[in-house]
């Protein structure tokens, strides 16, 4: 059967028989953060449904915000890695009783997960599975329905809805969304209790990236935390811990260092309640700019290696890139500019970025969030 066939099966069961259903995602925080468009589209058209979501331990620690009931974690590259960590995952599966599996990741590994589960309906992603030979054979395997991975011009959260169609769900949340919890708002409210906030309120800068290409040059960051405070904003710089060193960088290369709140380490749920209180968000792409969107803060993101025609971008959003003939040149980033310029990023002016910030916090309203 070829898959045009099997992207047409109907589904084993009508999606309002649907009890329970698990949306395996282990790549990236703003791969996971989108995600949130199935769990509610499900939720929304299935009343007592459960959706499961899994992950990564650090992206699974988004799964209540984004809609999900249950999370399950797997970790690929430690305590999961290899086919002991496969078929675990995939025994764990079978013993939850899932009805349908989603599977947006379209990874070799996640396909053998998907077969070896062996649950009745397995929606993914017709085409090659990436790092492995027969990779046709093995997608005809894993998946009970496929749907095309979609051309030139589909956006990252329409092809995530297209995995809707097999299961007869309709595609009602298009907008990745995400609620904090109540711990976050209290422990950032503790957090902000010590510093003073201007009158021009917060505004969430996140400089780091897996990829080094997608990160803009400290020093650009330095020189926007600067006009940000002289503006009378208050800056407050998100990452996880490994950004640290990053973080002190930027402190000591900005005259006004002293004055940026030092938003490093919190979890992701924090994180995302510092971006909702915030005017603005500038980000690079990565997935503390999607998680900023889903809690709709208005964001100038900042791209270089990648797309940025990739995404539904929300009112309020600001694409700045220089539109450089070798732009875009990959689907997530590189370790080193193919080029060997990285002009995209290292020549982005500051002082642009600096306009189109100020230009968004006019528009967004100054004065920080309840």
């Amino acid at each position: 059967m070829t898959d045009a066939a099997l992207s047409r099966t109907p589904p084993a069961v009508p999606h309002t028989a649907l009890r329970r259903v698990a949306v395996l995602e282990t790549a990236y925080v703003g791969d996971v953060v989108m995600t949130s468009v199935l769990a509610r589209s499900i939720r929304r058209a299935v009343p007592g449904v459960a959706v499961a979501l899994i992950a990564r331990s650090g992206p699974s620690q988004l799964a209540p915000g984004l809609g999900f009931h249950q999370v399950l974690k797997f970790d690929k590259r430690s305590l999961d890695s290899g086919w002991r960590g496969i078929e675990k995952l995939a025994r764990q599966l079978t013993a939850e009783g899932f009805d349908a599996l989603i599977v947006p990741h379209r990874s070799a590994r996640s396909a053998l997960v998907a077969w070896r589960s062996k649950i009745s309906i397995r929606v993914g992603y017709a085409g090659p599975r990436l790092g492995i030979p027969l990779s046709g054979a093995l997608t005809r395997a894993a998946f009970t329905h496929t749907v095309p991975f979609g051309g030139a011009g589909t956006t990252f959260t329409g092809r995530l809805l297209e995995l809707l169609e097999p299961l007869g769900v309709p595609a009602s949340e298009r907008r990745p969304r995400y609620r904090t919890s109540v711990d976050a708002k209290k422990s950032i409210s503790d957090l902000l209790s010590e510093h003073p906030i201007g009158a021009g309120g917060l505004v969430a800068l996140a400089p780091g990236s897996v990829w080094p290409t997608k990160r803009w040059p400290l020093a650009h960051w330095a020189r926007l935390a600067d006009a940000l405070v002289e503006d009378g904003a208050t800056p407050v710089v998100l990452g996880g811990e490994g950004e640290r060193a990053r973080f002190d960088q930027i402190r000591r290369a900005a005259a006004a260092g002293s004055q940026i709140v030092d938003g490093i380490g919190t979890t992701l749920d924090q994180a995302a309640e510092l971006m909702r209180r915030s005017g603005v968000l500038v980000a690079g792409d990565t997935g503390l700019l999607h998680l900023g969107l889903a809690v709709e803060t208005p964001a100038v993101a900042l791209f270089g290696p990648t797309d940025p025609g990739q995404h539904d971008w929300p009112k309020g959003t600001q694409v700045v890139a220089l539109g450089l003939a070798c732009q875009p040149c990959s689907e997530h980033g590189h370790d080193q500019c193919p080029e060997k310029h990285h002009r995209c990023m290292q020549e982005l002016p500051p002082g642009q970025v600096i306009s189109v910030v100020r230009r968004a916090l006019q528009a967004a309203g100054a004065g920080e969030k309840p």
